[in-house]
């Protein structure tokens, strides 16, 4: 299932694996996508509606992947030149970067949403600094405000 296959699939048909209540779905559409789930049901169908093409159907899991993919868009387009560059030699050092750029970036969305952002705008530049520094106990930058 996970290797192409010889012939390619037509757009819109899918297949699925079960082990338990895990369901992983193999759907195509330009290319294959693979969706590993357990919220959605792999034998419910939905439809993906395209301007050009019309209505292609797939797996309910799929439908809510392209429901949301917008936000994952913004998300990507807005916080993507904050993350944390640092050249890692081993995987959990990346991944530890990586989980601390998403929760820097997360922590400013909901600065912004709190009232506390009414008192005080920063910038996603400053409140970055303003929380290392913060974390850090660097006590000249605090008192000077």
């Amino acid at each position: 299932m996970l290797v192409n296959p010889e012939i390619p699939p037509v757009r819109g048909q899918y297949r699925v694996r079960m082990k338990g209540n895990m369901s992983l779905i193999s759907w195509s559409n330009k290319g294959l996508f693979y969706f590993l789930t357990n919220a959605y049901s792999p034998f419910k169908e939905g439809v993906i509606i395209r301007r050009k093409s019309g209505e292609i159907r797939c797996p309910l899991a799929v439908e809510a992947f392209a429901a949301h993919l917008g936000y994952i868009c913004k998300y990507d387009d807005k916080y993507s030149k904050y993350f944390i560059s640092h050249k890692a030699n081993k995987t959990w050092q990346q991944v530890f970067w990586f989980v601390l750029s998403i929760a820097v970036n997360n922590s400013y969305i909901l600065y912004k949403m709190s009232e506390a952002y009414l008192v005080r705008r920063y910038t996603r530049v400053q409140f970055g600094e303003r929380l290392v520094k913060e974390l850090l106990g660097i006590e000249e930058y605090l008192s000077s405000e």
